[in-house]
């Protein structure tokens, strides 16, 4: 992609804690930081670059059986303080010690008054919003916190399947995010990413495209396709 980005976060790094790293994990320009697993899957890593100024934030970290996590928080001049965290829940393991563990996150770096990138692979269908009930709540309760989901399409292809699992949760309306999927085979999974920009020093003239919902009529089956895209700068 030719950009360098600040944080990279990995999932399933499988680093197990009563054993050392025997991987060469070194990228040049950043630093790691690793949570083990307790587990012989999972672990969750974060690539910091060297010129960026932060700490660790102890008391998100952690390692259980139904995930792992590492959070840190970044010095920003002029700014407010970004937290970056990583979150990699096991599948098939109980999905309320998890929940109850992100929203209380998110819950107290709001109240810090920080903004705050959640990523990871929750092993939540987001794509199932729809018709199952705990992938609505997981939405629309961090939704309640101010995080928005940013990546959209699925993130694992198959031939018979397509799903939604892992995604970055972002708190703050005031930025201008670009956000996709990368299409390569490293992994099973499409790596994904965002890039903010505050909406204060972008360039004057932006494309900008949005959703215009003030011309929908009353007829819902019509209004579904009375939507348009447009564009301002």
């Amino acid at each position: 992609m030719n950009y360098s980005f600040s944080v990279i976060g990995l999932s399933e790094t499988k680093i197990k804690h009563n054993r050392g790293i025997i991987l060469n994990t070194d990228i040049k320009g950043y630093k790691f930081l690793s949570q083990p697993t307790l587990s012989e899957a999972g672990g969750v890593g974060l690539f910091i670059k060297n010129n960026l100024a932060f700490t660790r934030r102890s008391e998100f970290c952690c390692s259980e059986q139904e995930f792992e996590s590492l959070f840190v928080e970044i010095e920003v001049s002029n700014q407010r303080n970004i937290v970056a965290g990583v979150i990699y829940r096991h599948p098939k393991s109980k999905l309320d010690n998890t929940l109850d563990f992100v929203y209380r996150a998110a819950d107290e770096i709001n109240k810090e008054g920080k903004y705050c990138l959640l990523i990871g692979d929750f092993n939540i269908d987001l794509l199932r919003f729809d018709t199952h009930s705990d992938t609505e709540e997981f939405i629309n309760t961090l939704g309640t916190l101010s995080f928005h989901p940013y990546i959209l399409k699925p993130t694992r292809i198959t031939n018979h399947s397509a799903t939604l699992t892992k995604n970055i949760f972002f708190n703050s309306l005031e930025h201008h995010i670009t956000n996709d999927n990368i299409l390569s085979g490293i992994t099973d999974h499409l790596p994904n990413f965002v890039i903010i920009n505050k909406l204060s020093i972008l360039p004057k003239i932006l494309r900008i495209y949005k959703r215009v919902f003030s011309s929908l009529n009353n007829d819902t089956s019509n209004s579904r396709n009375s939507m348009e895209l447009y564009y301002q700068t």
